[in-house]
């Protein structure tokens, strides 16, 4: 459809992808070119990645295609497809420039979200930067807008970097507020590293004096260990029975954290003090809009099997309070088997599955309360547990006719309790679903948390 198969070269490069210096997969970049059927000279990147990794006791594996195509001399972009594969969880999407306007769809079973923007002069895929732009460019330094292959959404990037000895160039690509460190020699990236070696991509048969040590062996990484955080601070051996928590953030430098009408925050060069009270709530704050009752790709409030279980929570009903408090024992009973062997499921696939770890509980929890027209939101941070770990987490903040409350489907919760602390709020769109991403990832490998102070029910 958009292209004819005459390629001009081809290169391939292999990629191993370590986390924490586990390997956890490969990933292979077969770069081409041709001309198209009205002469233009393509110049395509296809991308496939695999990545093997444990999730508490569960094997995860994650695939991912890409192919894109850009106009060989301007690097604009022509049209993009991808695949992500997660135990069995697709998403799809697709794009492409008509008229000067990038159009896109992004599909999760039957659902599907659309976007188009203005294509703007410059921009490219983030992936073809270092194609587009010199050893010079980078050193000098300079901020564009790019295309996420993830989101197919516009994001500004910063670019600085210095030249090695070997002529590489050392590049640090500011991307969602994460600087990301790459190693480039003659516009080919041999090296890449995120968050301090959290995730790094080597090239095969390359070896850089300043990569980060590596280490051997079969032995799978376990990513909730891998991003977890140990309490620091006083025990609390019941953290669902707490009412209200103090917690002290110590980093170079601190994320920024949200205050809501329930988390309160005071910060200082190098510490936070954040304060937890479950009970302020239900308390105001963000007015509800609409897409706090919109369906989006995964929570399909608007599958038949949704409205009809919303309809059924909903009967005998007076009161918003009670369609949560039924909305919240429904969802916490059906997922029957608790556990982390799935991709990020929708909630009409939850429904069907009976199964899921707390995205499931907090995607199938948002989809029947937007399918009953209460506002809902997603919400992610991190939990404590009663052995002194915090866990990354999902849970719901639910608007009801007295103000925001928040709300646990994973503990059973009506009334969720103050063991953790709110990072991010997820929205509609995958632009901001990415946003969340950055939001936890700029957490990782970042800060202390200690528990200053604590009060039971």
């Amino acid at each position: 459809m958009f292209f004819s198969f005459l390629n001009l070269f081809a290169q391939k490069n292999i990629y191993s992808i370590k986390m924490s210096g586990f390997d956890i997969g490969k990933s292979v970049d077969t770069w081409s070119e041709y001309k198209d059927k009205n002469g233009r000279c393509i110049k395509k990147l296809e991308t496939s990645s695999t990545m093997n990794i444990k999730r508490g006791n569960i094997d995860f594996k994650i695939t991912s295609k890409t192919i894109l195509g850009v106009l060989c001399n301007s690097f604009e972009p022509v049209f993009i497809k991808t695949e992500t594969d997660q135990l069995g969880s697709k998403v799809t999407s697709k794009g492409f420039v008509k008229n000067g306007t990038f159009y896109s769809e992004i599909t999760k079973n039957s659902n599907v979200e659309s976007n188009s923007f203005e294509l703007k002069s410059n921009i490219t895929f983030l992936s073809v930067i270092f194609q587009k732009y010199s050893a010079e460019d980078i050193v000098k330094g300079f901020s564009t807008d790019v295309i996420s292959e993830d989101s197919l959404a516009v994001s500004r990037v910063k670019v600085s970097g210095e030249k090695n000895p070997d002529g590489s160039v050392t590049a640090t690509v500011t991307y969602g507020g994460i600087p990301i460190k790459y190693t480039v020699m003659d516009h080919l990236v041999v090296s890449s590293s995120v968050k301090n070696g959290l995730i790094t991509y080597t090239l095969d048969g390359y070896r850089h004096a300043k990569a980060p040590v590596r280490k051997s062996g079969k032995k799978k990484l376990d990513v909730l260990k891998n991003t977890s955080f140990k309490n620091k601070g006083l025990s609390i051996k019941r953290p669902r029975k707490t009412l209200k928590v103090s917690f002290n953030v110590k980093g170079k430098k601190i994320p920024e954290i949200i205050t809501n009408c329930y988390q309160s925050v005071k910060g200082s060069p190098g510490s936070s003090s954040v304060t937890m009270d479950s009970r302020l709530t239900p308390c105001s704050g963000k007015k509800p809009d609409n897409e706090d009752i919109a369906a989006n790709i995964f929570e399909d409030s608007n599958d038949p099997q949704i409205i009809k279980t919303a309809e059924k929570i909903a009967s005998g009903t007076e009161s918003d309070e009670q369609k949560i408090y039924k909305a919240v024992l429904f969802v916490y009973s059906h997922i029957s088997d608790k556990n982390y062997r799935h991709g990020n499921l929708s909630a009409s696939e939850v429904l069907k599955k009976r199964s899921g770890d707390c995205t499931e509980h907090s995607t199938l929890l948002a989809a029947i309360l937007k399918a009953l027209k209460i506002p809902v939101r997603m919400v992610y941070g991190l939990v404590l547990d009663g052995a002194g770990t915090f866990f990354f987490h999902n849970w719901n903040e639910v608007y009801t006719g007295k103000g925001w409350v928040a709300v646990d489907s994973t503990f059973n919760q009506m009334r969720a309790d103050s063991s953790r602390i709110v990072i991010a709020y997820g929205g509609n769109t995958s632009a901001s679903r990415e946003e969340t991403a950055f939001a936890v990832m700029r957490f990782l490998n970042s800060v202390d948390i200690a528990v200053s102070g604590y009060v039971y029910e």
